[in-house]
C-alpha cells in the first residue's frame, strides 16, 4: 500500500520540471494566487498553527469536522464501537486530550471530556485552526495534545444568502442521506447578523464489496442500526459602533438522534441507541483593539442533554443532563515594535447529572460539579528582525465542588483539588521571505475527567477520585514556506512524551469477588514522527497537494504496543479547472495497517486501505447557482477503522444550491 502512495506522489509532482519551462500568463504570482491561498495562511506569524478555510472544506467535500480533519497530517481517525462516535487522534492523543472550541467555547461533554466530531457540522464555519502540542497558553486548561479552534463565519456583504441540498446514494443507487442547508446575513456599518441552518437525515449506509457475514446480526450489505438525524441552527449577531470594537452574541441549537451499528462478528452484539442528543449554547464575544492594546472578553453557557439505551429490547435508559459555563478575560499590549505581552484569566464551571428513568420517574443517580481556573501568559520578543522568540506559561487548578450519588449521598471532595504548571518556548527564524524554520518545546497538562475519576462504567470499574494530572512534553522542529512562489511546504519532526498517563488495571473487587478495572497514573508513552504537507500551484487551472505523516509510538512502562495507530497516513488531491467555473477534484487517501491488540507478539491487525474519490463542480450558473457530483470510495473497498465495525462502501453524491 505504501508503494501506491509513493507512486501517486510521483505522479502529482512529476511534471514540475516541465512546468518550469512552460510558464505563461497563468503562472502563479503574488497578485493572482488562487482563492485557496487566503490571507489567513500567512508565513510571518510566529506560530505552528495549521489553517483550514471554508474553501478548502468545500474542495474536500467535508460535511463535518471528522471528515475534514482526516486531511490534516498527524491525524488518525477513530470510530465505530458501541458508542458510534466519529473521533480523531492528533499525534496519538485522543479526543479527550485535544479539546475542540467554537469561537473559544469548549465543545467537550463535561462528564467525559470529549466530543463526537461527526456531530460538529461545518456549514457555518469560516475556518479551522489546528494546534499540535505547542498551543496557545491563552486557551485555558487541558490542552494536553493540542487544540482545534473553529471560527464561525460572519457576513461580508450588505445582503447575502445561500441555499443547498445534497443527496447521497449507496452503491446500488438507493438513497441513503439528505442534507439541507441555508443561510442569510447582512453586514452594515455598525452591526451584522447571520443565521445558518442545516439538517441531515440518514436512513442507512451500505458496506463495501467483500463483506462476509460472520453472525446472525449483520447478514446483508445494508448496515443495520445506522440511522441518524441531525439539525443545527447558528445565529451570529454583532455590533461594531466604532472600528476598534466588535461585540457579538452567538446562539447554537442542535437536535440529533443516532443509532449505533453493532459488532459484525459478535454472537450477541451490544446495541446502543441515542434517541436524544441535544445541545444549546449561547456566548458573548467582545474584542477591542486600539493604540497597541487589545482586550477580549468571552462568556458562555453550554447545555448538553442525551438519552442512551444500552440494550435491546430497550431497558432502563441512561440520561445525561450536563452544562458548562465560563468567563474569560484576555488582554494584550504592544510594548514596542519588537515586544508584545498577552495574558488571560479563565474560570469554568462544569456540572453532570445522570438519571435512570425507572418507570418514567426520572430518578437522579449522580450529580457532580467542579470549577477550573486558568491563568495564561505569552511574551513575544524579536531580538533580531529575522528571529522571533515566544515564551509562554500558565497555571491551572481543578476544584471539585461536590460529588453526590443516590446510593452514597453527598461526599466531601475538597481534598481532591488538583493543580498544574505548564510552560512552553518557541524560536522562529525567517530564513528568507516567505520561509521560516522553528524549534518549539511545550509542557502541557490534562486533569482527569469526571468519568475517569467517578464512573463505575456499569459496575465494571472501581472509581479513583485520587487520579493526578497527566503531563506531556512536546518537542518539534519544523519548516513552512513558499518555494519558487508556487510550492507551499509545511513539515515537522516531532516527539511527545506523556507521563502519569491514566490506564486501567484489572483488580479483584473484595465486595463482590469479581474482576473489575481500576484507573491509575502509571503509564508513560512516547509518540514521534514526521509530517509533510505540500501544495503545488502549477497555474490558475491546476494545483496538486499531498498531506503525509509517519507515526511511531512506544510505552516506557511495559512491553505493549499502541492499538489502532497506523504508521502511515496520506492524502493526495488534484484541483483542475479545465475552463472557467468547472472544477474537477480527484482525491486519494491511504491508511496503513493497525494492530488490534497490545501484545507485541500478536500479529492481529486491520489491513491498510486506500480510498479513491472524485468530484466535479459547475459553479456560477447564471451568476449564482452550482451543481456538484461526487463519488466517494470509487472502488467500493471494504475497510474498518475499528475491528468488526465496517465503514461505508461506494457513495454517490449530488449537490445543488446557490449563493446570492
Amino acid at each position: 500500500m505504501l508503494k501506491k502512495i509513493l507512486c501517486l506522489t510521483m505522479v502529482l509532482f512529476s511534471e514540475f520540471a516541465f512546468a518550469e519551462d512552460n510558464k505563461s500568463e497563468d503562472y502563479i504570482t503574488e497578485n493572482n494566487k488562487p482563492f485557496y491561498l487566503e490571507d489567513i495562511e500567512v508565513i510571518d506569524r510566529a506560530e505552528t498553527t495549521e489553517y483550514i478555510t471554508q474553501e478548502q472544506i468545500d474542495i474536500k467535500g467535508a460535511d463535518n469536522l471528522w471528515e475534514i480533519m482526516s486531511t490534516v497530517p498527524g491525524v488518525t481517525l477513530t470510530g465505530g464501537t458501541k458508542r458510534n462516535e466519529s473521533n480523531f487522534r492528533l499525534r496519538g492523543y485522543d479526543a479527550s486530550r485535544v479539546p475542540v472550541y467554537i469561537n473559544g467555547v469548549p465543545q467537550a461533554v463535561p462528564y467525559r471530556g470529549d466530543a463526537d466530531h461527526g456531530r460538529i457540522l461545518t456549514y457555518d464555519l469560516e475556518s479551522i485552526e489546528v494546534q499540535k502540542g505547542y498551543s496557545s497558553m491563552l486557551m485555558g486548561a487541558n490542552n494536553l495534545g493540542g487544540a482545534v479552534n473553529l471560527t464561525l463565519a460572519k457576513p461580508k456583504k450588505p445582503l447575502e444568502a445561500s441555499l443547498g441540498y445534497t443527496v447521497e446514494f449507496d452503491s446500488t443507487l438507493k438513497k441513503q442521506k439528505d442534507v439541507y442547508m441555508g443561510s442569510v446575513g447582512t453586514k452594515q456599518n455598525t452591526y451584522y447578523i447571520k443565521a445558518t441552518a442545516a439538517s441531515m437525515n440518514q436512513s442507512h449506509f451500505r458496506l463495501g464489496d467483500g463483506f462476509t457475514p460472520r453472525n446472525d446480526y449483520q447478514t446483508g450489505y445494508e448496515r443495520n442500526d445506522s440511522e441518524a438525524d441531525d439539525s443545527k441552527i447558528t445565529v451570529v449577531a454583532g455590533v461594531t459602533p466604532v472600528p476598534e470594537l466588535d461585540a457579538s452574541i452567538v446562539y447554537m441549537r442542535q437536535r440529533a438522534s443516532k443509532e449505533a451499528p453493532g459488532d459484525v462478528a459478535a454472537v450477541e452484539p451490544t446495541i446502543w441507541d441515542w434517541p436524544r442528543w441535544d445541545r444549546d449554547s449561547v456566548s458573548l464575544n467582545a474584542d477591542y483593539t486600539a493604540d497597541g492594546y487589545c482586550v477580549k472578553v468571552l462568556a458562555y453557557y453550554d447545555k448538553y442533554d442525551n438519552r442512551l439505551y444500552t440494550e435491546r429490547p430497550h431497558g432502563i435508559p441512561s440520561d445525561y443532563d450536563d452544562y458548562a459555563g465560563g468567563l474569560k478575560l484576555q488582554g494584550g499590549y504592544d510594548i514596542n515594535e519588537k515586544n508584545n505581552i498577552q495574558m488571560s484569566l479563565m474560570w469554568k464551571t462544569e456540572n453532570h447529572k445522570g438519571y435512570d428513568d425507572v418507570t418514567d420517574s426520572y430518578e437522579k443517580s449522580v450529580d457532580i460539579e467542579e470549577y477550573t481556573w486558568s491563568i495564561g501568559s505569552e511574551y513575544t520578543i524579536k531580538p533580531m528582525n529575522a528571529v522571533t522568540l515566544v515564551l509562554g506559561a500558565g497555571y491551572d487548578m481543578l476544584v471539585p465542588q461536590y460529588y453526590w450519588t443516590a446510593s452514597l449521598g453527598k461526599k466531601d471532595v475538597s481534598d481532591y483539588t488538583l493543580s498544574a504548571f505548564v510552560y512552553q518556548l518557541g524560536l522562529f527564524y525567517d530564513v528568507a521571505d516567505d520561509q521560516e524554520v522553528h524549534v518549539t518545546f511545550a509542557r502541557k497538562a490534562h486533569f482527569p475527567t469526571m468519568s475517569e475519576r467517578f464512573s463505575t462504567y456499569f459496575d465494571t470499574v472501581i472509581p479513583n477520585p485520587e487520579l493526578r494530572p497527566e503531563y506531556a512534553y512536546h518537542f518539534e522542529v519544523g519548516y513552512k514556506g513558499y518555494v519558487w512562489n508556487m510550492l507551499r511546504l509545511v513539515s515537522a519532526l516531532y516527539l511527545s512524551d506523556i507521563t502519569d498517563k491514566i490506564l486501567k488495571e484489572s483488580v479483584r473487587d473484595a465486595s463482590t469477588g469479581q474482576t473489575v478495572s481500576h484507573s491509575l497514573n502509571k503509564d508513560e508513552w512516547v509518540y514521534y514522527g514526521l509530517e509533510l504537507s505540500a501544495e503545488l500551484f502549477w497555474n490558475k487551472k491546476l494545483s496538486t497537494g499531498l498531506a503525509f505523516s509517519y507515526n511511531k509510538s512506544r510505552s516506557n512502562y511495559e512491553d505493549v504496543r499502541e492499538t489502532y495507530y497506523p504508521e502511515v497516513t496520506a492524502n493526495a488531491y488534484i484541483v483542475y479547472n479545465p475552463m472557467e467555473h468547472i472544477r474537477i477534484v480527484p482525491r486519494a487517501e491511504h491508511t496503513s495497517k493497525r494492530y488490534t491488540t497490545t501484545d507485541p507478539d500478536d500479529p492481529s491487525c486491520l489491513d491498510g486501505y486506500t480510498l479513491l474519490h472524485c468530484s466535479v463542480k459547475l459553479d456560477d450558473i447564471f451568476g449564482h447557482y452550482y451543481i456538484e457530483a461526487a463519488v466517494n470510495n470509487i472502488m467500493d473497498e471494504y475497510y474498518e477503522i475499528r475491528e468488526y465495525y465496517p465503514m461505508p462502501g461506494r457513495v454517490f453524491t449530488l449537490s445543488i444550491g446557490g449563493k446570492f
